[in-house]
This record gives structure tokens, sequence and C-alpha cells, in this order.
């Protein structure tokens, strides 16, 4: 699959229109497009399970509409089709047999909804037939022998005779209809997943929440350098009873510091969302910048505390994806980060 990211006109953005670039994967990679476009509904699906290959009896990509404890468990299909041509009417005969055979025979229930993904849209022949579920089953059973007799198994025919012909005559074909490749690429528009493959549309940050009132357990070791750092400057033992009492400077640190750590939290959620590695990339970066900082001498803890967050504020990034989003206090909340990974300390020993 190409990446639109090495592409050039203009800067950050496709050569291609995602419509176009889709046109360009690997039969695997557009099953893998399917599945990420299939987290893009409202509601969403309980689990969306991508089994295409050998042995999926019909099903590339499946939304799963009720919980696992519900059985049959109701579902949604959709059949990858990646050609290098509109989906004709003798592509579907193959799967539309297998729809009707693995139903017919209690592989699984009869879905809500059966959906071609072809990123070529379908052709005209197809799209009448498709309009028409009268037509589209008498077609089926013209074409069953060619395309459905000796392929839906490698091991097992199956003759259009007796209940199975009964049963495909009678299914409800109205649950087959098709996507077209704006629907699918508007959809995914909608996901987590849109600006790592396109790199457009820059995804907002939402705004960071304010840290709890009370300390959280995963906070603990960073607090308790903090600590050590204004007991350090102080020159006495403090617990966090304490912070209320101590000079306001101490007080607002404190505070501070929870604010940009849980700030920080927050980016670390975004970037796994959208920019995968890249919020310990920037981390890394920020510990390089400041250790030095940390292991220079200072007057006590909480002046290179001071310090290391002075420097952290101030480092340029190297330029990625997350850079953009990275302000003063995601780097500063970054240090407390590396404090609680035990890799920077404000007093050392």
């Amino acid at each position: 699959m190409p990446d639109p990211a090495q592409q050039t006109l203009p800067p950050d953005q496709p050569a291609l229109t995602p419509v176009k670039l889709i046109q360009t994967y690997t039969a695997e990679d557009w099953e893998a497009f399917v599945e990420e476009w299939a987290e893009g509904f409202d509601p969403a699906y309980d689990q969306v399970a991508r089994i295409g290959g050998a042995g999926d009896m019909g099903r590339d990509v499946i939304g799963h509409i009720e919980p696992a404890t519900v059985r049959p468990r109701p579902c949604d299909i959709y059949q990858c089709k990646h050609y290098d041509h509109p989906l004709q009417p003798g592509d579907v005969w193959g799967e539309l047999g297998k729809l009707c055979v693995h139903t017919h025979l209690g592989h699984y229930p009869i879905p809500r909804r059966y959906r071609f993904a072809p990123p070529r849209n379908v052709g005209p022949k197809l799209y009448n037939l498709l309009n028409s579920t009268d037509k589209l089953r008498a077609e089926l059973i013209a074409n069953w022998d060619t395309h459905c007799r000796r392929k839906i198994s490698e091991v097992e025919e199956f003759p259009l005779v007796g209940a199975l012909r009964a049963y495909v005559e009678q299914f409800d074909l109205s649950v087959v209809w098709y996507l077209t490749p704006a629907e699918i690429v508007n959809q995914h528009s909608r996901t987590q997943y849109w600006h790592r493959r396109f790199k457009i549309d820059p995804p907002p940050r939402p705004d960071p929440p304010p840290p709890p009132p009370d300390v959280q357990t995963h906070e603990f070791p960073y607090v308790e350098r903090l600590l050590d750092a204004y007991a350090h400057h102080l020159g006495k033992p403090v617990t966090l009873a304490d912070l209320p009492s101590l000079p306001t400077k101490i007080m607002s640190n404190f505070t501070q510091s929870r604010g940009t750590f849980f700030i920080a939290d927050a980016l670390a959620r975004f970037s796994r969302d959208h920019f995968p590695g890249g919020f310990d990339g920037v981390k890394q970066h920020v510990h390089d910048g400041v250790v030095d900082v940390t292991l220079a001498s200072h007057p006590d803890g909480f002046e290179c505390l001071l310090a290391a967050l002075r420097q952290a504020a101030s480092l340029p990034l190297p330029g990625s994806g997350l850079s953009p989003y990275v302000g003063p206090a995601d780097k500063k909340g970054m240090c407390h980060h590396l404090a609680n990974d035990g890799k920077l300390a404000w007093v050392q020993s």
C-alpha cells in the first residue's frame, strides 16, 4: 500500500484523493480498511471481526450486533471485493452461493445486512440486478452450476436440488446491497484511523480533564519525588497533609505539577488513538533534554525541579505527527511521567 505521507503535492496531503488511493490497496489492505471503517458506526457494533481468508464462508468482515452471550449472534456481513474493475454479476455469484449454503446449513444466521464493499463501485449490470431481488435470484440460480456447485467447498459439491433449491428460491435477497467508495471513505473519516491513513484533516485534540481532587494511586511515584524535593528545599520532612501550611510557591508548584501530569496523560491517550508511538517518542526526547539538568549541581531538589521544568518547556521537538499538538504544559507533564517511571529524580542520592 502506498504511504500517503511520502507523497508531496501539497505537503502532508496525499497526491491521490482517498477514493482514488483506496483503489491502489492490496486485497489484504482493503479488508483491513473495511474493518477500520466498520468501527465508525453510531451506534457502534458490539464487536467487529475480520476473518477473511480460507474458510471464511463468505464473511470477510463481520459486525456483531449483540454480545457474545446472545446465540445465535445477529450480525452484518461485509464482503470485500478489491478488483481492478467495477463489480460485475460474475464476481458475486460465488459469494451469494456461500451465503445461501452456509445459512441453510446453519453455520451462521442470515445476516441483518449483507454488503459488498468494492473500491471501484459496482457496474450497471450488477446495480440493476441488486435493485430487483427476483432477477437477482433468477440469475443466481441460472449461474449456480458454473459459479457455485463445485466452488463453495474444495471437498464437497452443492447441487441446486431438493431442500437447498427450495431454500434459495425463498431466500430474502433484499438483505444484499453494496457500499459505494464515497460512503466507505466518508464513514472512515469519522474513525480514529482516518488521519493515520491519509494524513489529512488533522484530528482535534480534546480539552484535557482537570485532575481529580485526591491524589490517585498511579500518581504516587512522581508525587513522592515532589515531596522529596520540597523537603530538601525546606530542610524538613514533607507529607501531603503538610502542603496547605507550606509556602505558597510550594503548594502552587504541586497544583501545577498535578495539572500538567494529567494534561500529558490526556496527550498520551490522544496519541494512542491517532499517532501510535508518538507520545513515547516525545517523552524520550524530553528525557534526553532534561536528564543532564537533573544531574547538575543545584541549591536543592526544588531548584533542580524548577530548572528541569524550564528546560523541558523550552525544548524544540523533532518533526512528527504529534509535535504540533505538544505544548509547554505537556512537556512539563512528561517530566512527571518520567519521574513516575523512575527515570528522573529531583534529589540525587
